[in-house]
């Protein structure tokens, strides 16, 4: 009994190693390495729900949701803060292009969407909405996003750049982002 109490003692000392090494390695709040444990090198995010991969030096985080629409959130920034976004799951509660068109055109967000552009496309494997805009709030911004659903989930792919920054590069990274998606449950 003694012994398998410090198996464990010892089991967790390693793990609580491996934490602190891997914050410290990557210079990551303890929040974010908590849930970035299992990612093999710095453009990988994998975690229970999803992996992807991004450019070499982002920093990703999950990140808690209040309320019961969105199941998951796993946001992402470069380094400079040029770029950022987010991988969403939503449960779905109605057809995905009845969810975006209503999303699309709350009363909260219409002023400040120009060059609206949804349609339907392939991306890799991926069927669904590509949904690009440009949004004016305190920080203008080009936004690309992606939606499909898989097994009554709502799956959200987002871009957002700073407004007259948007490259090729940048597409290439969406690209990456949407197409390396894997969902695990």
């Amino acid at each position: 009994m003694f012994k398998r109490f410090l198996e464990g003692l010892f089991l967790l000392c390693l793990i609580a190693g491996g934490f602190y090494w891997y914050s410290s390695s990557y210079n990551l709040t303890p929040n974010t390495a908590l849930f970035a444990l299992a990612t093999a090198d710095d453009q990988h995010y994998s975690d229970y729900a999803l992996e992807f991969t991004c450019p070499d030096g982002w920093q990703v985080s999950k990140e808690e949701v209040e309320g019961k629409e969105i199941l998951h959130h796993v946001t992402y920034i470069d380094p400079g803060g040029r770029s950022h976004g987010f991988v969403q799951i939503w449960a779905a509660s109605k057809p995905l292009e009845k969810f975006l068109k209503e999303s699309l055109n709350s009363p909260a967000d219409v002023d400040l969407v120009k060059n609206l552009n949804m349609k339907p496309c392939q991306l890799g494997t991926k069927e669904g909405y590509l949904v690009s805009y440009e949004r004016s709030a305190k920080d203008q911004v080009v936004a690309k996003e992606f939606f499909f659903v898989r097994d009554k989930c709502i799956y959200r792919i987002s871009l957002f750049v700073k407004e007259g920054n948007w490259s090729e590069n940048d597409e290439e990274v969406f690209n990456e982002l949407v197409s390396s998606l894997t969902v695990k449950y």
